[in-house]
């Protein structure tokens, strides 16, 4: 992962948790230092894993981008 002195063997992980049982459902890492990609990638696989879709789900604004909006309004979810 690129970082203001080069790069570093690191990586960026994300994870969603059901917040009844506090588990996680699943995670996602990649070795891109945004977290935007993700987001999508994170819903998707919360769908395959639970066999449901999220209803309502909170995400930081490091996950915000015009394509997400696109996406999340595509979806039926709209940020709040």
């Amino acid at each position: 992962m690129k970082d203001r002195d080069g790069f570093v063997q690191a990586y960026n992980a994300q994870a969603a948790m059901d917040d009844k049982a506090q588990i996680i459902v699943t995670y996602y890492r990649s070795n891109n230092a945004a977290d935007y990609d993700a987001l999508a990638l994170l819903l998707d696989a919360v769908t395959s894993c639970t066999g449901a879709t999220p209803v309502e789900f909170s995400a930081g604004s490091s996950y915000c981008s015009e394509a997400n909006l696109a996406d999340l309004a595509r979806h039926g979810n709209r940020p709040t």
